[in-house]
């Protein structure tokens, strides 16, 4: 897979390097039991092992069981996010009355014609501290996993030396919780040597990308718990990046350090590039699938249709009807 390949050979350097520079540590631990040689060996293996996973884990999409019948590969149909800046978001004074202009009918576009609006992976270089926030569908779980991609891959958009670690807030379910435990488990499960080591030394390095997914996903009597150890782990690992998302509606208590940032719906230029991205087999392109279902979404008739496109997981839904169907529907619903 080339994909694996260009990861495995940045990543690799990054995990290892890291280790390397911090060995006098981890070698404590691993006394007596193997030489230095076969401790960067498994350090190698385990790299390998870490970013396959990944992949496996966070860059595979599929929704929708009963209409999609294998998962997709996240790059072969990632369609690049577009972030709202602080022009287009001073119309509005609070996260309510984003997403009620966000779910109004007819006032689904935010900004004037695509003017004001930021490539999400330039606003993720430039920022240590980032909060995504978005509607429904949007699109931001995939945008933290498409950075802990880049992150991976050799010659990334991400420019950053980092390992990405990706952390699904909703599966917290502790009492007492423990972020940098969580974070081990991540590499003890590759095998990393002396795994509880290796994640000190990253973090005192600053060489991970945490990635806290789903604020909103965390169960309300749990919510100021989960915010409060973010907080103080962000804090005590001030060197390292860290990415958090949450819906709009859900986000009440901004993070001190992170910049607040909100993914903006699709334009009809991201729509047409994931259509086509979506429809881009070789029958398709004998066919001519994605022009067809391009011409038939910009008809008068699916005008209401063509609103719901504006959100990336309807137009998944929206791809996936078409390629059963050949049609669309004209209602809504």
């Amino acid at each position: 897979m080339p994909l694996f390949e260009s990861a495995s050979g940045g990543v690799a350097v990054s995990v290892v390097g890291c280790a390397i520079a911090l060995g006098k540590h981890a070698k404590t631990e691993i006394t007596g039991q193997y030489t230095d040689v076969e401790h960067i060996n498994r350090l190698r293996t385990a790299s390998s092992a870490y970013i396959d996973n990944y992949l496996n884990r966070h860059c595979q999409i599929k929704i929708m069981p009963g209409l999609m019948k294998e998962p997709l590969e996240l790059e072969s149909i990632y369609t690049d996010v577009k972030i709202l800046d602080d022009r287009s978001i001073q119309a509005f004074l609070g996260p309510d009355e984003l997403e009620s202009a966000y779910r109004k009918k007819g006032r689904r576009s935010f900004g004037r014609s695509g003017a004001g609006r930021l490539n999400g992976m330039t606003v993720a270089n430039a920022e240590q501290f980032l909060m995504v926030l978005g509607g429904p569908g949007i699109g931001k779980s995939t945008f933290l996993r498409k950075i802990g991609l880049e992150a991976l891959k050799k010659e990334g958009l991400l420019q950053r030396e980092c390992i990405p670690v990706f952390l699904e807030l909703k599966k917290f379910r502790e009492e007492m919780i423990d972020i940098e435990q969580k974070i081990i488990e991540e590499f003890d499960i590759c095998k990393f040597p002396a795994a509880e080591t290796f994640v000190a030394s990253a973090l005192e390095q600053g060489k991970l990308l945490v990635l806290f997914d789903g604020l909103d996903e965390v169960p309300s009597k749990k919510l100021n718990q989960i915010i409060e150890k973010i907080e103080n782990f962000v804090d005590k690992h001030d060197k390292n990046t860290f990415v958090a998302s949450c819906r709009i509606a859900a986000y009440r208590s901004s993070f001190r350090r992170f910049t607040d940032v909100t993914i903006s719906e699709f334009d009809d230029e991201q729509i047409k590039q994931f259509i086509h991205r979506w429809f881009d087999s070789d029958e398709d392109e004998a066919l001519e699938t994605a022009e067809k279902y391009e011409g038939l979404l910009n008809q008068t008739d699916h005008k209401a249709t063509k609103e719901l496109a504006q959100t990336p997981l309807l137009l998944t839904f929206l791809c996936l009807v078409y390629d059963r169907e050949q049609m669309l529907p004209n209602k809504r619903s």
